[in-house]
């Protein structure tokens, strides 16, 4: 019920992994998952960086990355999910990439992302101490956006929804018109919110 709530469908290992290799092209691009789950995305960003950062395939890599590189890559992933326990998951997912060296500070932030935007300050419980940090820009956002009905989406988010991407809703005829069966997914504006974090070019 929950899942349904916030529209959350987790994605299938291949299909991220597929994605990932087609987005992330550079070992030094930063990369964003605004619907994070449990890290699915990360996951393979953290494995395709890698890969580019030490020129070896994951399995020439064996799982065990340096301690500097390792660091490198989380400063590079950040996410975001509107739930606490998978949000978790992905900082727990991605730390465990290297067990052996502990990383305390992690970019995963608990928030609906539409109400998070870029160069806005955000705080960052780590695991002894808590950190504001600004969001920045993003080479690549990937994930899977939420799939639920507007009329399911809470009457905050519809308002915030309405008041970041207003311009796009007319400029697409995107309006939603409930009584007349017109409900575009909040997937829409979620990949329109995205946008606003990509980096020029």
């Amino acid at each position: 019920e929950e899942r349904h709530q916030f529209g959350q469908y987790y994605t299938p290992k291949q299909i991220a992994e597929l994605i990932v290799k087609w987005c992330v092209r550079d070992p030094d691009e930063t990369v964003l998952d605004p619907g994070c789950g449990s890290g699915t995305f990360l996951v393979e960003a953290y494995r395709r960086l890698a890969e580019l950062k030490l020129k070896k395939s994951w399995e020439q890599i064996k799982g065990y990355v340096k301690k500097d590189v390792h660091k490198q890559i989380l400063e590079q992933l950040w996410a975001f999910d509107i739930n606490e326990f998978p949000a978790h998951l992905t900082a727990m997912n991605i730390a465990m990439k290297n067990p052996r060296e502990l990383i305390e500070k992690i970019n995963v932030i608990v928030d609906d992302f539409f109400n998070i935007s870029p160069d806005q300050e955000k705080l960052i419980p780590y695991k002894s101490y808590s950190e504001k940090v600004r969001i920045p820009m993003f080479n690549v956002v990937v994930g899977n956006p939420p799939y639920t009905r507007w009329t399911e989406i809470p009457e905050q988010t519809q308002k915030f929804i309405k008041d970041s991407v207003g311009k796009y809703i007319s400029e697409y005829n995107l309006t939603p018109q409930v009584s007349k069966g017109v409900e575009p997914g909040i997937f829409v504006f979620w990949i329109m919110h995205a946008t606003k974090f990509l980096k020029n070019g």
